[in-house]
């Protein structure tokens, strides 16, 4: 070999030994956040599944709750209802006026 080759081939084998130190930091530096980025998501996706359970149970429990009513017992409910809000209207309207009389 020349001198010159032997100088080129070191040269070669330094650049090709920092890339190399570069590239593992940066695989290492890569590695630690997609763990971190995971762990973060495996948290989240823990209570997503209970969330999704209770909301789901909620729902069954409403839809059983009425499917129970009897026709008579859901018409009385909405009648409280009527009225409930009848009486709300009534006040809120009852305070309109008074605040527009001060």
């Amino acid at each position: 070999m020349t001198q010159h080759s032997h100088k080129e081939t070191n040269e070669t084998i330094a650049e090709t030994k920092n890339y190399k130190v570069t590239s593992c930091s940066n695989i290492g530096r890569s590695t630690v956040n997609a763990r971190k980025a995971r762990s973060v998501r495996d948290e989240e996706s823990s209570t997503e599944p209970e969330a999704r359970l209770s909301l789901r149970h909620l729902r069954y429990r409403y839809r059983t709750e009425e499917e129970r009513e009897s026709s008579v017992e859901c018409e009385t409910r909405r009648s409280q209802d009527r009225d409930r809000h009848k009486a709300e209207r009534a006040r809120e309207s009852l305070l309109q006026t008074i605040d527009m009389q001060e």
